[in-house]
């Protein structure tokens, strides 16, 4: 039975055209439920279209970030299709598979996704759509299957024959949530949370491929059904969709690596996860953020929880980088996305580089709380740091920032940026793992003075100049055949900057890397390894798409300062069905040089001659560099660096100083600097490497009036009263990139900010915000320090490697010690222990029992100033008989109100 005739029979036919009869196709309705549809199907075509533009397999749920609210609009204008037809259901599958098979598609898969409870899926399913009887509901399947094919979508195993409609169905509706939940809890935490006690646990890397590997093997054992989904679905549907989930979980499993009085709401990327998946692991997490759980949605007719969240994990769509062809630019965007309802009217503030760029309002609307879509344009950077922050306004109109996310788009090959053309005509930023699968248009953005060379597979289409902003910048146009290959060289000199080839993919692990020498090389130092070797040189991984008879084709060439060294291949994925990887661990090679001023590492493919991968690095033998002391008020630091043989370091402007091997050599910057300017030579002076290290790079930036303030005396919760919340502001900024900084606020011993800096940012804590912070009942501890705690550079279990700043003198409450009731020779009085720094009221009271309301006894007013009030007798005595009583304390308005919002309430007892 062909595809078209299935849903031909009982229709009439058209004229016969070239001797053939041709199939009747069933108009598409024109009234609003037609026209809906028909804008939903080109809009599904445009998501699927650039989906399939990847060259890989993809799945229907990948598509549901393009959709944001509108999945809902979408099945109802199904629905009352399928109502109106419901006696004449192979009319309207006629008209899906002839009209709209692209929004059918995303149909199912949402409607997949919903109506599985773990047990049930058609049964729910038709139970929603109305469609009782057997054969319309065998129709329906094949309708599903017959649009998957349609696209040369992927479905399961034809062996599968028993459950091939379930499992199709299945993996393209993101699989569901109780699967997931068995996924995260069994698998993808675990491996998560071990990945990040223990970096080497699973090899040189850990991604999708190695996680299926782990649950195939058995190591992490799901539930039977998810084993069987797992272990017959092809790895080029699985692998991408792991990891994704396995980025997720990696920062789940990170972010619990903080005290837990840190953990509040967290963002995190959606890495193109459905929401089954999302809703998973929220409600595996057990947590409950401000405002609790989303609440429940009605969809299809079955309960299931509100989308995006459940819980404090808070999931927003990646951002795209694009590059803008008509006016030479590149733009950033961010996708619609909602959130739940207790987000209405906080705000989504979007930085690049460190820069705001965008605020947005979550604003509700008929779809829910939205932040819509936006963009911005870009300047030219060699790599760009995006955060996303969410701001939450408390007590005073003040924001403070509640979450973050963050995410970085980098070169995929060194000395330029690429973009791909997408099915729209736009270019997007490459992305790692993205495939030359086809033919594809590639723009290459490269520095003035630089050049791309083709290779093989590498034809010209055009060369543009930029616009003004991008002036010193060229992009250059070329049709990418798979397998091309090509380089960039620098045009003054001829001198090769990059090569590669698009069969294989390179990565490389950094960690040890602490700067950049003065021809723009990474330099790194050294860490001692138990043999002798080098634990800071890099470890390199190529991967080749064609598997094992690509890797074999390799030559490795490393040449450090014009001698050759070998180096070890580990092999870091295995055969079959999956692509092959090897990685090259420079850190295990013997006897490297700890000063090297130009090391090569080549690898080549001998049957073509080319070069697939070059990358220089230099080294020099410092070891150990951390910081150790920072001065108060200036933010002077001091960095420490250990010798790993003798050698000379000249700092820029300074005189040479020789340090002998194991000494330690200090470095003064301030600790907002990001660079030191360093000429490191050995001893003889016969190498040399000039460079600039990477420092902490942290400022702090604390309001002029609380800092007056608390040099005079402790702040209180009373001075954000009367200043006004916002002035409690401190904004900690980590200039450029660093993977060994880290940022924490303290409190006395609370917590009250942690940071991952490695990424350039701004970041605001508020020492009113919230106001549990101060507005707490005196204790024992009257006053508290407010610190800053920056960690940069080697471990701490070395008693060095982070500082602490003192920020600001606080107290606990309104301003005042603990009050005691006092007999003096004028009368009992009631004592603050300091003088009140606002105007305050208290008022003492009965408690509120089962038989009567809180009953007000006394009140009392204590101006600023004053530390003081007199108590009348009948409440003396209530004190003399033990009687239980209580005190608030509270801030008083302009016109003498009292602000039971910001009240302190405590035992009122001598």
């Amino acid at each position: 039975m062909t595809r078209s005739d299935s849903y031909s029979r009982n229709s009439p036919p058209d004229r016969p055209a070239s001797g053939q009869s041709r199939v009747y196709v069933p108009p598409m309705p024109t009234d609003q439920t037609g026209k809906c549809l028909l804008e939903f199907e080109a809009r599904a075509k445009r998501s699927l279209d650039a989906l399939a533009d990847r060259g890989t397999d993809y799945l229907a749920f990948e598509a549901f970030e393009d959709f944001a609210a509108e999945l809902d609009e979408l099945s109802s204008c199904f629905r009352t299709l399928l109502r109106r037809y419901q006696r004449q259901m192979r009319i309207v599958y006629g008209i899906i598979l002839a009209h709209v098979p692209n929004a059918f598609i995303l149909f199912c898969a949402d409607q997949v996704r919903v109506s599985f409870d773990g047990e049930n899926l058609w049964g729910n399913l038709f139970a929603s759509l109305g469609i009782t009887k057997q054969k319309p509901q065998q129709e329906f399947k094949r309708l599903m299957i017959a649009c998957l094919e349609k696209r040369g979508m992927p479905t399961y195993g034809s062996d599968e024959r028993d459950f091939y409609y379930f499992y199709t169905a299945m993996l393209h509706g993101g699989l569901s949530q109780d699967l997931w939940r068995d996924l995260w809890d069994k698998a993808l935490l675990p491996i998560a949370r071990k990945a990040v006690r223990e970096p080497f646990a699973f090899g040189y890397q850990v991604d999708g491929r190695k996680v299926l590997a782990e649950i195939r093997e058995g190591s992490y054992v799901p539930n039977a059904t998810t084993l069987n989904i797992l272990g017959k679905a092809s790895e080029t549907i699985l692998v991408p969709m792991l990891d994704a989930a396995l980025a997720v979980a990696l920062a789940v499993a990170q972010r619990h690596t903080v005290p837990s009085s840190h953990v509040g709401v967290t963002m995190l990327t959606s890495s193109g996860l459905p929401d089954t998946a999302l809703d998973a692991l929220s409600e595996l997490q057990g947590r409950k953020g401000r405002g609790g759980h989303g609440g429940q949605s009605t969809r299809g007719g079955v309960q299931t929880s509100s989308s995006r969240r459940a819980g404090d994990l808070l999931y927003l769509p990646e951002s795209q980088l694009l590059l803008d062809l008509n006016i030479g630019q590149a733009r950033i965007r961010w996708k619609k996305c909602v959130l739940p309802e207790e987000y209405q009217g906080d705000r989504v503030d979007f930085f690049v580089n460190g820069n705001l760029l965008r605020s947005a309002e979550v604003a509700r609307d008929v779809r829910g709380c939205i932040v819509e879509e936006g963009s911005a344009t870009l300047p030219p950077m060699p790599g760009y740091e995006v955060e996303i922050k969410l701001m939450h306004k408390g007590p005073g109109d003040a924001w403070a920032e509640e979450a973050s996310l963050e995410q970085a788009f980098v070169r995929t090959k060194p000395g330029c940026l690429e973009f791909l053309q997408i099915p729209d005509g736009t270019f997007r930023l490459r992305r790692r793992g993205d495939r030359i699968a086809r033919k594809r248009t590639v723009a290459y953005v490269v520095k003035g003075g630089r050049r791309v060379v083709p290779g093989p597979g590498m034809e010209p289409i055009e060369t543009r100049s930029p616009s003004a902003e991008w002036s010193d910048r060229t992009i250059c146009l070329f049709e990418v055949a798979p397998g091309a290959s090509g380089s960039i060289i620098e045009e003054a000199t001829g001198r090769e900057l990059a090569t590669w080839q698009e069969d294989v993919t390179v990565t490389i692990e950094k960690s040890g890397c602490i700067g950049f020498a003065s021809d723009g090389v990474d330099v790194y130092g050294v860490t001692e390894g138990l043999r002798g070797e080098n634990d800071s040189l890099p470890v390199v991984t190529v991967e080749a798409a064609d598997g094992v008879s690509a890797l074999d084709d390799l030559d490795v060439e490393l040449v450090c300062d014009g001698r050759r060294y070998s180096v070890m291949r580990r092999v870091v994925q295995g055969t079959g069905e999956k692509p092959t990887a090897i990685a090259l661990p420079l850190r295990e090679v013997a006897f490297f040089p700890r000063l090297a001023q130009r090391c090569t590492l080549v690898v080549r493919r001998k049957s073509l001659d080319v070069s697939v991968f070059t990358y220089a690095f230099a080294v020099v033998p410092l070891k150990n560099m951390a910081v150790v002391q920072a001065v108060a008020g200036t933010a002077l630091a001091t960095y420490m660096m250990t010798a790993a043989e003798n050698l000379l370091v000249k700092e820029d402007g300074e005189q040479p100083y020789l340090i002998q091997k194991d000494n330690c050599y200090p470095l003064h910057a301030p600790l907002a600097q990001e660079w030191a300017q360093l000429s490191v030579a050995s001893e003889d002076q016969s190498a040399q490497v000039d460079m600039s290290l990477r420092l902490a790079g942290v400022s702090v930036n604390v309001g002029d009036e609380v800092r007056e303030i608390s040099s005079e005396r402790p702040l209180s919760y009373a001075d954000a009263y009367e200043l006004g919340t916002a002035k409690g502001e401190i904004v900690i900024t980590a200039h450029g990139a660093c993977e060994r900084r880290r940022a924490l606020l303290m409190l006395g011993d609370q917590p009250v900010f942690y940071r991952d800096m490695s990424r350039p940012g701004i970041h605001y804590a508020n020492i009113f915000s919230p106001p549990e912070l101060l507005l707490r009942m005196p204790g024992d501890q009257y006053e508290l320090e407010l610190t800053l705690t920056v960690f940069f550079g080697a471990t701490v279990a070395k008693g060095h490697g982070w500082v602490d700043l003192p920020l600001l003198r606080c107290r606990e409450g309104l301003g005042f010690l603990r009050p005691q009731v006092l007999n003096t020779p004028s009368g009992h009085i009631l004592y603050l222990g300091a003088p009140a720094t606002c105007n305050l009221g208290a008022e003492v009271f009965w408690p509120a029992r089962s038989d009567r309301d809180e009953k007000v006894v006394f009140r009392c007013d204590f101006p600023k100033g004053s530390d003081k009030t007199e108590l009348p007798k009948d409440l003396v005595r209530h004190l003399d008989a033990h009687r239980r009583l209580w005190i608030r304390y509270y801030p008083l308005t302009l016109f003498g109100g009292p602000e039971y919002d910001y009240s302190l309430t405590m035992p009122f007892e001598r």
